[in-house]
């Protein structure tokens, strides 16, 4: 069992591992081909019978009739729309779509590699006898949310897998990026404590997230989260209505190499304690 457990945990974090590498090299190119991707989108939408192709090996006939299924779904979505000209079909509304999307991504292979390596350990028929003082309480249902799962984890079988501050910190602002982006459109409506911390000093100024600050021996402080200041102004009250920005270079990219170093060391904790 332990055995199987241990190749198990390796094999979640290499397949984990891999997703995320390709995930940074797969934004840049979407952004860098944008300028043919924006004007067939608007191909598309405006006449879908010309731009429309299926791209398969069916049978002519097969082909057709998908075809005219996809035409007739698209001309449906844009019967209920406002508007000739969407705010997704330019550079600004693009961007926002893709690098949303990769951060949504990301944090779903994290999930699903602590769903393959981690519940196993949780479970106490995997794990066999642990020590957990609140046994009693246990819930019943491992849970879906990303940080709950290393909560759970560490409450109920002492494997703390949050053990590696830093990387586990980073990491886990991805995770709450992707919550605002799922829950709140990208906005910070959850917290207003939150959104005190997300803004990016243009002046080279570090703007902590925590009273003590995150920046490294060198005193280079790293951002974690930005705020959309296309317009230069700084979180004020209106804080709600406002949006977040997620670059490629000062969030997702950075982000990607702390989720991979957040799985290789969680692959670690737990891999030694399946050895046990």
């Amino acid at each position: 069992m332990c055995s199987n457990l241990v190749e198990q945990i390796a094999a979640a974090a290499e397949n984990a591992r891999n997703l995320l590498s390709q995930l940074g090299p797969l934004v840049w190119a979407l952004h860098a081909n944008q300028g043919s991707v924006i004007p067939m989108a608007l191909c598309v939408d405006l006449e879908p019978d010309v731009y429309v192709a299926i791209g398969t090996d069916e049978p002519p006939e097969q082909k057709a009739k998908r075809k005219d299924a996809v035409v007739n779904v698209l001309r449906d979505l844009k019967e209920l729309r406002e508007g000739e000209h969407p705010e997704l079909f330019t550079s600004p509304g693009y961007r926002d779509a893709i690098n949303r999307s990769i951060v949504v991504y990301a944090v779903a292979v994290l999930e699903r590699f602590l769903d393959q390596a981690a519940k196993p350990m949780w479970d106490k028929r995997a794990l066999g006898p642990v020590v957990c003082p609140r046994r009693c309480h246990r819930d019943p249902e491992w849970p879906a949310d990303t940080l709950n799962k290393t909560k759970y984890l560490k409450r109920d079988t002492g494997i703390d897998l949050r053990s590696a501050k830093q990387v586990y910190v980073d990491t886990g602002w991805l995770v709450l990026v992707r919550n605002a982006i799922i829950h709140s459109d990208a906005r910070a409506e959850r917290a207003e404590s939150d959104a005190r911390q997300y803004k990016l000093l243009r002046d080279g100024g570090c703007a902590p997230w925590r009273s003590d600050g995150w920046c490294d021996q060198n005193g280079i402080c790293h951002p974690i989260l930005v705020w959309d200041d296309r317009w230069e102004e700084k979180p004020r009250a209106d804080w709600r209505s406002r949006t977040f920005s997620i670059p490629i270079d000062d969030f997702i990219l950075p982000r990607l190499r702390d989720a991979q170093a957040f799985v290789g060391e969680a692959a670690q904790k737990l891999r030694e304690a399946a050895g046990k």
